[in-house]
């Protein structure tokens, strides 16, 4: 309401008052503005880095697998008088049966366990030679017998609990229990064809020729390799074994490196002369400390079956 002053009021109407528009609106649309301007900056900005995608899952089902490695071995027999009659070939045996016993206890290709509990198995290069006057030479190929039985993987995971099989992690398990299978197969293929080798393996007529067993070991230390087995990237495991009564009557054939790895000596003492044979034994176990030799471990006689056997299936035995 308006107050009017008499003193001046002409008697004409007052005029109308004028009201300020409000700046709110304004205010607000200009608030937006801003907002609009920062988000399109800001998504400029995210769009200049690179994007960030998930890892791609493996493809690989070498990951999926645990190996165990091939191990390296050679055996020198010796079935030259004055051992016994036979005693060679019956230790060939032994070490032909063990070869075939190797896949003993591995799974059927057909039933792999899923719940990652197999274990890899072993996997073995190996020669054996017959001892025989001139052993160092390689004319007489029938009296070296090589074998090989190629090692068996193992799945590492249990089977993943997928919905069917297009997801990725099953694939790569599939993919990973395959591989167990295909070796599997191959082990047992090649265990088969090592007992033909070894059941081929000919010796010298007992007692037409002399026993140059050094000369065997030499020929051994150039046929077994010292590798790094390629599936654990570790020193493969060297081992050697010999059968002989330990007295050499021709000029030893001293030749190699065992580089320190492990003899097992299985001796025959005919005579009975344990002095004598003793003294065989310590001179042959010289010669082999000539070419670096590690641990020599004498197999009693009584032992020898068990040893061979342990000795095929593990690169050891322990009295």
């Amino acid at each position: 309401m308006s107050l009017i002053n008499f003193n001046t009021y002409d008697g004409s109407p007052a005029p109308p008052s004028r009201r300020r528009r409000p700046r709110w609106p304004f205010m607000v649309a200009g608030l937006v503005a801003v907002l609009v301007v920062a988000l399109v900056v800001t998504l400029r900005a995210g769009g200049d880095k690179p994007q960030q995608t998930a890892a791609a899952p493996a493809t690989d089902p070498s990951a999926d697998l645990v190996f165990a490695q091939t191990r390296q071995q050679g055996a020198c027999l010796d079935g030259l008088f004055p051992t016994p009659d036979g005693w060679a070939q019956h230790l060939a045996d032994g070490i032909r049966d063990a070869v075939a016993h190797l896949e003993d206890g591995q799974p059927d290709p057909k039933n792999i366990p899923n719940d990652g509990s197999g274990k890899p198995n072993e996997g073995l290069k190996l020669w054996v030679k017959a001892v025989y006057t001139n052993s160092l030479s390689t004319d007489n190929p029938q009296y070296t017998a090589p074998a090989a039985v190629t090692s068996v993987p193992a799945v590492k995971l249990p089977r993943p609990k997928t919905s069917g099989p297009t997801d990725p992690a099953y694939q790569l398990w599939s993919a990973a229990t395959d591989k167990v299978r295909t070796a599997l197969l191959a082990a047992k293929t090649d265990a088969s064809r090592s007992d033909t080798t070894l059941g081929a393996l000919q010796f010298p007529p007992h007692d037409s020729t002399y026993s140059g067993v050094s000369g065997c070991m030499t020929g051994l230390l150039r046929d077994v390799p010292t590798v790094v087995d390629p599936h654990t990237n570790k020193p493969a495991l060297r081992s050697f074994l010999v059968a002989t009564d330990c007295n050499e009557p021709v000029t030893p054939q001293l030749d190699g490196d065992f580089r320190g790895d492990t003899l097992y000596i299985i001796q025959s003492c005919v005579s009975g002369d344990l002095a004598e044979c003793g003294h065989y034994l310590q001179q042959f176990s010289d010669r082999m400390r000539q070419l670096h030799v590690g641990t020599i471990v004498v197999v009693p006689k009584d032992h020898q079956d068990e040893a061979i056997s342990a000795w095929v299936k593990t690169g050891g035995w322990q009295p």
